[in-house]
Protein backbone atom coordinates (compact mmCIF):
# COMPACT_ATOMS: atom_id res chain seq x y z
CA UNK A 1 0.00 0.00 0.00
CA UNK A 2 1.38 3.38 -0.92
CA UNK A 3 1.76 5.95 1.85
CA UNK A 4 -0.36 8.51 0.00
CA UNK A 5 -3.26 6.07 -0.47
CA UNK A 6 -3.03 5.07 3.18
CA UNK A 7 -3.30 8.70 4.26
CA UNK A 8 -6.13 9.38 1.84
CA UNK A 9 -8.29 6.34 2.50
CA UNK A 10 -7.08 4.04 5.28
CA UNK A 11 -9.28 4.07 8.36
CA UNK A 12 -9.20 0.44 9.56
CA UNK A 13 -12.33 -0.33 7.53
CA UNK A 14 -14.48 1.92 9.71
CA UNK A 15 -17.88 2.82 8.31
CA UNK A 16 -18.33 6.40 7.14
CA UNK A 17 -20.80 9.05 8.25
CA UNK A 18 -22.84 10.19 5.27
CA UNK A 19 -23.30 13.91 4.60
CA UNK A 20 -25.30 14.91 1.51
CA UNK A 21 -25.54 18.60 0.72
CA UNK A 22 -29.17 19.67 0.10
CA UNK A 23 -30.15 20.04 -3.54
CA UNK A 24 -31.28 23.38 -4.90
CA UNK A 25 -34.35 24.37 -6.90
CA UNK A 26 -32.86 23.41 -10.31
CA UNK A 27 -32.72 19.78 -9.16
CA UNK A 28 -36.44 19.72 -8.41
CA UNK A 29 -37.13 20.82 -11.99
CA UNK A 30 -35.72 17.50 -13.22
CA UNK A 31 -37.39 15.51 -10.38
CA UNK A 32 -34.11 14.92 -8.53
CA UNK A 33 -34.76 14.84 -4.79
CA UNK A 34 -32.67 14.80 -1.64
CA UNK A 35 -34.46 11.62 -0.58
CA UNK A 36 -33.72 9.74 -3.80
CA UNK A 37 -30.02 10.61 -3.58
CA UNK A 38 -29.81 9.71 0.10
CA UNK A 39 -31.56 6.37 -0.43
CA UNK A 40 -29.29 5.44 -3.33
CA UNK A 41 -26.07 6.36 -1.52
CA UNK A 42 -27.14 4.79 1.78
CA UNK A 43 -28.02 1.52 0.03
CA UNK A 44 -24.60 1.37 -1.65
CA UNK A 45 -22.76 2.07 1.61
CA UNK A 46 -24.87 -0.46 3.53
CA UNK A 47 -24.20 -3.15 0.94
CA UNK A 48 -20.48 -2.56 1.46
CA UNK A 49 -21.01 -2.51 5.26
CA UNK A 50 -19.63 1.03 5.37
CA UNK A 51 -22.68 3.03 6.54
CA UNK A 52 -22.36 4.70 9.96
CA UNK A 53 -25.47 6.86 9.71
CA UNK A 54 -25.67 10.58 9.09
CA UNK A 55 -24.30 13.46 11.10
CA UNK A 56 -27.79 13.92 12.57
CA UNK A 57 -27.64 10.31 13.81
CA UNK A 58 -24.48 11.01 15.79
CA UNK A 59 -24.52 11.14 19.57
CA UNK A 60 -23.66 14.85 19.74
CA UNK A 61 -25.38 18.21 19.50
CA UNK A 62 -23.62 21.55 19.06
CA UNK A 63 -23.37 23.20 22.51
CA UNK A 64 -21.81 26.52 21.46
CA UNK A 65 -18.70 27.66 19.63
CA UNK A 66 -16.09 24.92 19.81
CA UNK A 67 -18.15 22.73 22.14
CA UNK A 68 -20.38 19.73 21.65
CA UNK A 69 -22.95 18.22 23.97
CA UNK A 70 -23.15 14.43 24.11
CA UNK A 71 -26.84 13.58 24.16
CA UNK A 72 -26.30 11.66 27.40
CA UNK A 73 -23.57 13.66 29.15
CA UNK A 74 -21.64 16.84 29.83
CA UNK A 75 -20.53 19.32 27.19
CA UNK A 76 -16.95 18.85 26.05
CA UNK A 77 -14.42 20.72 23.97
CA UNK A 78 -14.95 19.91 20.32
CA UNK A 79 -11.32 18.81 19.88
CA UNK A 80 -11.67 16.22 22.65
CA UNK A 81 -14.58 14.57 20.89
CA UNK A 82 -13.55 15.07 17.25
CA UNK A 83 -10.45 12.87 17.49
CA UNK A 84 -12.72 9.82 17.73
CA UNK A 85 -15.14 10.79 14.94
CA UNK A 86 -15.38 8.39 12.01
CA UNK A 87 -14.53 9.58 8.50
CA UNK A 88 -17.25 11.50 6.62
CA UNK A 89 -18.28 10.79 3.07
CA UNK A 90 -19.62 14.06 1.68
CA UNK A 91 -21.76 14.12 -1.44
CA UNK A 92 -22.44 17.33 -3.32
CA UNK A 93 -24.67 17.40 -6.40
CA UNK A 94 -25.19 20.72 -8.15
CA UNK A 95 -27.60 21.21 -11.04
CA UNK A 96 -27.32 24.31 -13.19
CA UNK A 97 -29.50 24.65 -16.25
CA UNK A 98 -28.78 21.49 -18.26
CA UNK A 99 -25.50 20.57 -16.60
CA UNK A 100 -24.46 18.92 -13.35
CA UNK A 101 -21.47 18.73 -11.04
CA UNK A 102 -20.95 15.86 -8.60
CA UNK A 103 -18.32 15.90 -5.87
CA UNK A 104 -17.69 12.87 -3.66
CA UNK A 105 -15.13 13.48 -0.93
CA UNK A 106 -13.81 11.69 2.11
CA UNK A 107 -12.99 13.85 5.13
CA UNK A 108 -11.00 12.52 8.07
CA UNK A 109 -9.74 13.97 11.30
CA UNK A 110 -6.15 15.16 11.00
CA UNK A 111 -3.60 16.92 13.18
CA UNK A 112 -1.45 19.66 11.66
CA UNK A 113 2.20 20.30 12.51
CA UNK A 114 1.14 22.67 15.30
CA UNK A 115 -1.01 20.01 16.96
CA UNK A 116 -4.35 21.49 15.92
CA UNK A 117 -7.05 18.90 15.23
CA UNK A 118 -9.47 19.41 12.38
CA UNK A 119 -11.30 17.80 9.51
CA UNK A 120 -9.47 17.52 6.19
CA UNK A 121 -10.46 16.31 2.75
CA UNK A 122 -8.18 13.38 2.03
CA UNK A 123 -9.81 11.92 -1.10
CA UNK A 124 -12.08 13.43 -3.75
CA UNK A 125 -13.52 12.75 -7.16
CA UNK A 126 -15.42 15.17 -9.38
CA UNK A 127 -17.77 14.42 -12.26
CA UNK A 128 -19.60 16.84 -14.51
CA UNK A 129 -21.65 16.78 -17.64
CA UNK A 130 -24.95 17.57 -19.29
CA UNK A 131 -28.06 15.84 -17.89
CA UNK A 132 -30.57 16.73 -20.62
CA UNK A 133 -33.34 16.93 -18.02
CA UNK A 134 -32.82 13.30 -16.98
CA UNK A 135 -32.47 12.83 -13.20
CA UNK A 136 -31.65 9.16 -13.80
CA UNK A 137 -28.52 10.17 -15.70
CA UNK A 138 -27.37 12.28 -12.73
CA UNK A 139 -28.03 9.38 -10.32
CA UNK A 140 -26.10 7.02 -12.63
CA UNK A 141 -23.17 9.45 -12.70
CA UNK A 142 -23.27 9.64 -8.90
CA UNK A 143 -23.28 5.84 -8.81
CA UNK A 144 -20.10 5.77 -10.92
CA UNK A 145 -18.44 8.22 -8.53
CA UNK A 146 -19.50 6.05 -5.58
CA UNK A 147 -18.05 3.00 -7.33
CA UNK A 148 -14.76 4.83 -7.65
CA UNK A 149 -14.77 5.64 -3.93
CA UNK A 150 -15.84 2.16 -2.80
CA UNK A 151 -13.24 0.37 -4.92
CA UNK A 152 -10.45 2.64 -3.67
CA UNK A 153 -11.56 2.57 0.00
CA UNK A 154 -12.05 -1.19 0.12
CA UNK A 155 -8.77 -1.85 -1.73
CA UNK A 156 -6.75 0.28 0.72
CA UNK A 157 -8.61 -1.16 3.74
CA UNK A 158 -8.70 -4.74 2.44
CA UNK A 159 -6.69 -6.33 5.27
CA UNK A 160 -8.59 -4.41 7.95
CA UNK A 161 -11.92 -5.39 6.37
CA UNK A 162 -11.00 -9.07 6.56
CA UNK A 163 -11.21 -9.58 2.79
Amino acid sequence: MQAIEAFELFHACQPVVLVIEPLGAPATRIQLTDESLHSAVEARLRSARLYAGTFRDSAFDIAGPGRVQPRDGEAAALGEVMKDWPPRLEIEVNILNRSFLIVVRLRKMAVDKFGALGSATTWETVAFGAHGGDAGYVRASLSESLDEFLVAYLRVNEDACGN
